[in-house]
């Protein structure tokens, strides 16, 4: 189910960023500061219901049009691949990470996975 979501919320910002709405740092942030924030404490149905159902319903309705539903890959990731532009173990995908080794890369995002474990555990211990 994870993966699922995962791999819709990528699609969607494949698709942002290669029709230029949006870099791929902007929509990094918008995510990591919005949504990805609430999740930590509200997952989407939670969420749903504190909107209201009528609300998502209209926004929905709306928002279900303009979504990109492409049944493969989109062309601005096949050419990054072909490039070379493999991520963190090529030394660049979506962002540069020269000069920083994977160790480096990888402590620095368990270091940020644990602070938002400690504050999610924290979070559940004062809501028992």
């Amino acid at each position: 189910m994870v993966n699922r979501i995962q791999a819709a919320m990528g699609r969607e910002g494949n698709y942002l960023v290669s029709e230029g709405v949006v870099t791929p740092e902007d929509l990094d942030i918008a995510a990591k500061a919005s949504y990805g924030f609430r999740l930590a404490c509200l997952g989407p149905m939670e969420s749903a219901d504190l909107m209201g159902l009528d609300t998502v319903l209209r926004a929905s309705e709306q928002i279900y049009n303009e979504l990109n539903n492409a049944k493969k890959p989109h062309s601005i990731l096949e050419e990054k691949v072909k490039r070379g532009e493999l991520g963190v173990k090529s030394g660049k995908g979506w962002y540069d990470y020269t000069g920083r080794s994977i160790m480096q890369i990888l402590a620095e995002r368990d270091r940020k996975l644990l602070q938002q474990l400690a504050l999610f555990n924290q979070m559940n211990k004062e809501q028992k």
